[in-house]
């Protein structure tokens, strides 16, 4: 991953697409490296009845500012989803696309919703690196405006905290903690809808992501999902004992003692997700789910979010302070 904080906060410029080389050449010849295309606005007569396809040619206008980012192809290669704008002054159609990407984590913006994927091609294991990228993810959703909806890989949701970290040590390990810590209290914070989409495994962090969202979907499958660090030689940090207090059934949290994992139907009646859904049913329900979340007026949402996590809250908070820093100096 390429960042580029030599160039402006911010800079749009307009360029026909067959030019985007020389216009990212003369600030600092990248060849978009550096950039991500945010907006791309095609003229009624250039628009296809259909929407582009994969690796077509970019319409005539390219709209970009440089953001962390992707490659050439990562940038040739996405979806462009038209919206379209029928005003009799200035007919036009427009294609609105936004994509920050990460190393390990993906985040596409559209229509008020932003889209987060975690794919470190592996387990998706929640190092400091990964938890910072996932923390920049949402940013990107903070600054849109944008209902998010954070799912993993295929097969996996997250194998939990990198356990690498651990062996190295009491410092990487608090560091790791409290950046797990901090991105759990960023959700119960999060001023619009969090939607989490467990697409497989979750293991002790990924379960902790999935219970810091507001809604939380689960792929139907042969997965297993819960807080097994008794069952690994663990002690369940306090943040998380806070957190599993505030959102599992009191079935739920006493399991925890002893380190059990569940498969997704008994996840959800244990207070881990609140609907399981067949894959042919998932894309689906959350559209439908985001519409709705996305119809919510916005002040009155964040306001009750606000009343109903205060505890929880202050809770982690206090457990972060009283645990992590002694733990640091072992």
């Amino acid at each position: 991953m390429l960042v580029r904080p030599d160039l402006p906060a911010r800079l749009e410029r307009n360029v026909p697409a067959e030019n985007l080389d020389d216009a990212c050449g003369d600030l600092g010849g990248e060849h978009l490296l550096g950039f991500v295309l945010r907006e791309v606005v095609v003229e009624p007569e250039a628009l296809d009845a259909h929407e582009p396809r994969k690796r077509d040619p970019l319409p005539q206008v390219a709209r970009f500012v440089p953001n962390r980012c992707a490659d050439r192809e990562a940038v040739h290669s996405q979806w462009l989803r038209p919206v379209r704008e029928n005003t009799e002054s200035a007919p036009r159609a427009e294609y609105t696309w936004r994509n920050v990407v990460s190393q390990h984590t993906r985040v596409r913006i559209e229509d008020g919703i932003a889209f987060i994927t975690i794919d470190d091609g592996k387990v998706n294991a929640l190092s400091s690196e990964l938890i910072g990228e996932v923390g920049e993810a949402f940013d990107a959703a903070k600054s849109a405006g944008a209902v998010a909806v954070l799912r993993g890989r295929e097969g996996i949701f997250s194998a939990g905290f990198d356990l690498g970290a651990f062996k190295r040590g009491p410092e990487a390990t608090v560091a790791m903690l409290r950046a797990g810590a901090g991105l759990i209290l960023r959700l119960l914070a999060f001023p619009r809808p969090v939607l989490s989409v467990c697409t497989g495994h979750a293991y002790p962090m990924g379960a902790f992501l999935m219970l810091s969202a507001d809604v939380r979907f689960a792929l139907a499958g042969e997965w297993r999902i819960g807080m097994n660090e008794v069952a690994i030689g663990l002690t369940v940090p306090k943040f998380a004992v806070e957190l599993a207090r505030h959102r599992l059934t009191p079935a739920g949290f006493a399991r925890i003692t002893t380190g059990p994992m569940f498969a997704p139907e008994e996840a959800m009646r244990l207070g881990y997700v609140d609907r399981v859904l067949d894959a042919d049913q998932l894309d689906h329900a959350v559209s439908a789910e985001t519409t709705r979340l996305r119809a919510l007026d916005v002040p009155s949402f964040a306001a009750t979010k606000a009343r109903i996590n205060e505890r929880a809250l202050q809770a982690i908070a206090a457990a972060v302070d009283a645990e992590l820093p002694a733990a640091s100096s072992r």
